[in-house]
Formats: C-alpha cells, structure tokens, sequence
C-alpha cells in the first residue's frame, strides 16, 4: 500500500489511521504503517512536511466503553514498552460524545467456541 501511495502522490496527501486499532492484520495492515508513512514522506516540506492531527472527539462509543479502552490499551502499552509513547496523555483527553451508557462487562470464556455460544445466547434472549 506504502508503494502504491508512494507512486500516486508528489507534494499533499492526507492519510487517516489509529495506531491503537490493529483489526485488519488479517488482512495485512501493520501498526508501523504510521511511523513508516512518516519516515516516507518527510520530504514534503512544501507542505510544512507531515503534520499529526488528533481528533479527540469520540461519536461512536459511550463514555463507559472509550474509558475501558483507554484503560485497556494503556495498561498493554505500559507493560510493552519502557518507552513513553506520547499517545498516551492524548488517550486520556479523548472526549466521548454519547454519554455514559452501561459499564461494560468482562467475560472470560473457556475458549472461542464456548464464547460464540454465550453471543448466541445473549442475542437469542433480547429477541424473545
């Protein structure tokens, strides 16, 4: 993707990502994508080179959820890295836009299949 971006672009592009998110490793999306666009396009000075912009503001989960995620991804980080990722104090500034909404629950299952029948099951119960 780096190559194809790199061979479609001369002096602006934007690009958006979360280096928190790696879902789509399945299809062969890296964390490091982020950094190396950075390193790759440092020379767009014309541009005043490659800028980082936070969006801050959470439309989609609630309060509860972004607060548990945050708590989440600080906790792998921290124990990851000796390293202080300047992220971090931007996580804790993340402002969730849809109210509080129900505290999330934790389940531990025996293992994938045993956690797909619980699914299942919970959603079979909110038909009825």
């Amino acid at each position: 993707q780096l190559d194809l971006v790199k061979l479609l672009s001369s002096s602006s592009l934007l690009i958006v990502g979360d280096a928190d998110q790696s879902i789509y490793s399945w299809r062969g999306a890296h964390v490091e994508s982020m950094s190396d666009f950075e390193h790759e396009f440092q020379h767009y000075d014309s541009c005043g080179g490659v800028q980082t912009v936070y969006l801050m503001e959470n439309y989609r989960s609630t309060t509860n959820i972004v607060k548990a995620a945050q708590k989440i991804i600080s906790d792998s980080t921290s124990s990851s890295s000796s390293s202080s990722n300047p992220q971090d104090g931007l996580r804790k500034d993340m402002k969730p836009m849809r109210g509080s909404g129900p505290t999330p629950r934790i389940l531990a299952c025996a293992d994938g299949r045993a956690e797909a029948s619980f699914v299942v099951r919970s959603i079979l119960e909110r038909m009825d």
